[in-house]
């Protein structure tokens, strides 16, 4: 008897280590899917993430330069009718915006294809603002007017 016994033991034995055994590689397939799972969706976020904050920055200084604009045409005329009135009114402003909303550069193109600019340059000269382009001795080839903006 004690030999039916313990062979029956043994089988029951293997079939619960069986049995262990394959809910083990279950457990590490599904462990395993969820991880990559959980892993895609950070991925993911972190790509929505960084599309909403370009999409932010961009908006934030679309708004910025309408601003400007707004502020550069809500001037009495008599400070934008030539352009020497344009460059020591604007020339400051120009500094100020690069400045205040943490710009690289501002610019101002004028009628006569020269432009107005406070950038790096104009920074490392030590001069809030410079002109450049057609009649200022600087970049002669350059024109304001054949850009799109």
């Amino acid at each position: 008897m004690r030999s039916i016994k313990s062979k029956v033991s043994f089988i029951v034995m293997l079939l619960v280590l069986v049995g262990l055994g394959v809910q083990q590689i279950i457990n590490m397939i599904s462990n395993k899917n969820n991880l990559l799972e959980k892993a895609i969706e950070a991925e993911v976020d972190y790509v929505r993430m960084a599309s909403l904050t370009t999409q932010m920055f961009s908006q934030d200084r679309i708004d910025s330069l309408e601003l400007m604009a707004k502020h550069i045409l809500s001037l009495p005329e008599e400070k934008l009718e030539s352009t020497e009135a344009l460059v020591n009114n604007v020339g400051l402003l120009l500094f100020g915006f690069k400045l205040g909303g943490a710009h690289l550069a501002a610019y101002v193109g004028l009628a006569d294809g020269s432009m107005i600019v406070s950038d790096i340059e104009s920074d490392a000269e030590r001069v809030p603002f410079r002109r450049y382009g057609k009649g200022t001795g600087k970049v002669e080839d350059y024109d304001s007017r054949t850009r799109d903006w």
